[in-house]
């Protein structure tokens, strides 16, 4: 996440550009274009536009778009098969809300806690009943991976069927290199994306006013449930959070995530000066 933070920071510097709809324009062609621009600026006495250097980053891929025009302000290895980690859980989070109420109640299963060494929990146990909302916030901040279980068993009835549902979502997103096996991004060799794909779910789960609230939450309590006191979650978002070294005011909200075997994934969208980015 810090690599990526730094390439959030660098693309701050484009905020006061002014972005062309008409077509995407990758950062190496608008670089050019700046360049020409200045020069031409220069000899006619007016002051220079200097286009900003793109960071430096060791991501195996990373995207920078201006949402609300789809304008591409970087791009590397975006077509690239990439493991999301939790990043997954952004459509999880966007299936729920679009299929169910936020009130219903969801319980917790034997096999929905049953969970991999070290996997990011709400620690919820078996029979233990919440509402999704809650279940919800359980999921995307501290990235329960027992919320994620919950959620495709209370949809589908289990994490398979489950599976199923998100690659048709990603599908009719227009995702055309991305398969899930699993509901909250646990390593699967068979479970990948793009930053390409993840960009069009990260647009349809950025637009979805519920969501966005969830995920600009740096903490959240989840009343006493059946089985358990009230808890205080919190985000593993170092960018929202302004107690933290990484806290960026740009930051609207996103989701982390980490496996061993592939490594640490962000998703955020930020926004100043009514322009909003989309990172990743």
């Amino acid at each position: 996440m810090k690599k990526l933070t730094a390439l959030l920071l660098g693309f701050a510097l484009v905020f006061s550009l002014s972005i062309s709809a008409a077509s995407p324009v990758f950062a190496d062609e608008a670089e050019t274009t700046a360049e020409e621009a200045s020069s031409e600026e220069t000899t006619s006495g007016s002051s220079s536009l200097e286009w900003p250097t793109a960071p430096e980053t060791t991501s195996e891929a990373a995207l920078v778009i201006e949402a609300s025009t789809g304008a591409i302000l970087y791009s590397e290895n975006a077509d690239s098969a990439i493991a999301p980690a939790s990043t997954t859980k952004l459509l999880t989070c966007l299936i729920a809300i679009e299929r169910c109420s936020l009130d219903e109640v969801v319980t917790f299963s034997e096999t929905a806690v049953d969970l991999v060494d070290r996997a990011t929990s709400i620690d919820a146990v078996a029979g233990e009943q919440m509402t999704l909302e809650d279940v919800l916030y359980g999921l995307m901040l501290p990235s329960g991976n027992d919320c994620a279980n919950a959620i495709a068993e209370h949809i589908s009835g289990s994490n398979s069927a489950f599976a199923e549902l998100m690659n048709e979502y990603a599908e009719e997103l227009g995702c055309t290199n991305t398969h899930f096996t699993n509901p909250s991004g646990l390593y699967d060799s068979n479970h990948y994306t793009t930053a390409s794909d993840m960009y069009l779910i990260a647009q349809a789960a950025f637009s979805n006013s519920t969501l966005i609230d969830i995920v600009s939450h740096t903490t959240y309590t989840i009343p006493a449930t059946n089985m358990s006191e009230e808890r205080v979650v919190q985000t593993s978002n170092y960018l929202i959070s302004t107690s933290n070294t990484y806290y960026n005011p740009t930051v609207i909200g996103g989701k982390t995530g980490y496996t061993d075997q592939g490594g640490r994934a962000l998703v955020i969208i930020s926004e100043q000066d009514d322009m909003r980015l989309i990172s990743l």
